[in-house]
């Protein structure tokens, strides 16, 4: 019998462009994980993110410690390192160094030449977000560096993780430097794969026959794809998130992940028995009121609330499919009465301000709108363009939509409310994704007790059908390829049809077996 020992690092470092800094599910990637991983290592957990604020008063997710690693910092500094030091302000307050990485832009070439010679990473091509991004990364390996140098002695295991190809420089530094870390590269989407999705390109049914670094020359990100490519091979260990997304790294990469490790969410965030209703009810009665108001009708209480969020990728999101299935719904007359949320954050311009009186009962009583904020353009917008092909009229028709293209942070001047705080309220969140590595927001759904409907081309929908065995009411899985987007659709309405349709009884048991 074997007994394998797990040999746990004497420190953790994590680095990743959307530590304190939010921009998509990465960000909930490595912040929920924080509270277990802070109870076990301490602050011997160290979060490393770029210092894109450059000001600590807008930057409400850091908290600066002037007294911790005090001493360091100031051997950092005299190193040309230009860090702050403190706490992200996420459950666990885990330790974390921002990164000015602008002090390097002026040796950029040099950097990237010796990158050249090293190992091979072609960085000719790379615009701005390329450059910043690998700046980054490498600014990220010389603080592990120096940290490691300074504060450490030779019997101390280090382990250094990067996300994504933003950090992959990271990787290549300390390699290059033989540096006692461990490193592990882990990839959440595959830069080919992201272009192929983006730009309605099959990805599936072809996956074998797709030449990633011709692709990569097409869609001119040679550059990322090829820092990717040269971090996950040159990396100690390599990770990706799901099946789907290995089988992309294998073809696209050209390198078997090591690990696959499916992302994780702590729940300690959901409220629990009384507080869980209360909570329920205060967010349902947010959401009614604010529709309400912008459409001109009174939303009861059996109302049934569906919705989508996330990024704005309308294909690979499924926006699309979203969108088309309530316009089917509209067509078909069908149904209890069903109000559609999308929260997709999007180029606006602050909150609606007749909306906003309307809401403080002032204002015009007959304005009506389906956007709770301002579109910068939105003559060009897609969920703009769809809702206004369908139609949708609240005050004619079975349901009502809303745009909501705001982050919802809590300040966001309609609801000041968080996104986790409206999503307990909602009756089923629909997430029909075409290009979707794993799939947080079904499984955030989930844990606050909301049935969602995935797809099979979404990791986590992959890992429902592999290792969840009973019957799974509180999530469909719906099959979805490169050539049924009818049959999704049709799939779709027929699932929000089900669950509007539902006593009161079945959308308990749905609810259950969600948090299950």
């Amino acid at each position: 019998m074997v007994i394998e020992k797990v040999n746990k690092p004497d420190y953790l470092f994590e680095t990743s462009w959307e530590v304190c800094n939010k921009v998509g599910g990465i960000h909930t990637v490595v912040a929920t994980k924080a509270l277990k991983l802070s109870g076990s290592y301490g602050r011997n957990h160290i979060m490393i993110g770029p210092d894109v604020w450059m000001d600590e008063s807008r930057n409400p997710e850091f908290a600066e410690d002037p007294i911790l690693f005090r001493v360091w910092r100031q051997q950092a500094a005299s190193e040309g390192l230009r860090v702050r030091v403190g706490r992200w302000n996420v459950p666990g307050s885990p330790v974390a160094i921002l990164v000015d990485f602008t002090t390097f832009v002026s040796r950029k070439d040099e950097i990237f030449a010796e990158m050249w010679r090293n190992f091979g990473l072609d960085s000719l091509s790379g615009q701005w977000d390329y450059v910043e991004s690998a700046l980054f990364g490498y600014a990220s390996g010389k603080v592990i560096e120096s940290f490691v140098n300074f504060n450490l002695q030779p019997h101390h295991k280090v382990v250094a993780q990067f996300h994504e190809w933003m950090t992959g420089a990271g990787v290549l530094y300390l390699k290059s430097k033989n540096i006692a870390v461990g490193t592990v590269f882990t990839t959440h989407a595959t830069v080919v794969g992201r272009c192929l999705a983006c730009n309605n390109l099959p990805l599936y049914d072809s996956l074998e026959h797709v030449n990633a670094d011709e692709k990569a020359r097409q869609f001119n990100v040679t550059a990322k794809h090829s820092l990717e490519k040269t971090a996950a091979h040159n990396a100690d260990v390599f990770t990706t998130v799901s099946d789907i997304t290995a089988a992309e790294c294998r073809q696209f990469i050209g390198k078997e992940a090591d690990i696959i490790t499916p992302n994780g969410f702590d729940n300690s965030i959901v409220p629990q028995g009384e507080e869980f209703d209360s909570s329920r009810g205060a967010a349902r009665k947010r959401l009614l009121e604010v529709a309400s108001a912008m459409h001109g009708v009174e939303y009861g209480p059996d109302t049934v609330i569906v919705g989508i969020g996330g990024r704005y990728e309308y294909k690979n999101k499924g926006l699309d499919v979203f969108l088309d299935a309530l316009g089917r719904i509209k067509s078909s007359g069908k149904g209890n009465r069903i109000l559609a949320f999308l929260m997709i954050p999007a180029w606006s311009n602050g909150p609606d301000k007749e909306l906003v009186l309307k809401l403080k009962g002032e204002g015009n009583p007959a304005y009506i709108t389906n956007s709770t904020h301002y579109l910068v353009e939105p003559e060009y917008d897609a969920v703009s363009g769809k809702m206004r092909y369908f139609g949708f009229n609240a005050q004619q028709d079975n349901i009502g939509v809303v745009f909501v293209p705001s982050y919802l942070n809590g300040n966001d001047g309609i609801f000041n409310m968080k996104y986790y705080d409206l999503l307990i309220g909602m009756d089923l969140t629909v997430f029909p994704s075409y290009y979707e590595p794993w799939g947080y927001t079904p499984l955030e759904s989930l844990a606050f007790g909301v049935p969602t409907v995935t797809t099979t081309l979404a990791g986590f929908g992959l890992w429902v059908k592999d290792y969840y065995k009973g019957e799974h009411p509180g999530i469909e899985v719906i099959e979805r390829n490169d050539s049924n987007y009818d049959a999704v659709v049709g799939n779709v309405m027929q699932r929000i049809l089900a669950v509007a349709a539902l006593p009161e009884t079945g959308k308990k048991a749905y609810s259950v077996n969600a948090k299950e």
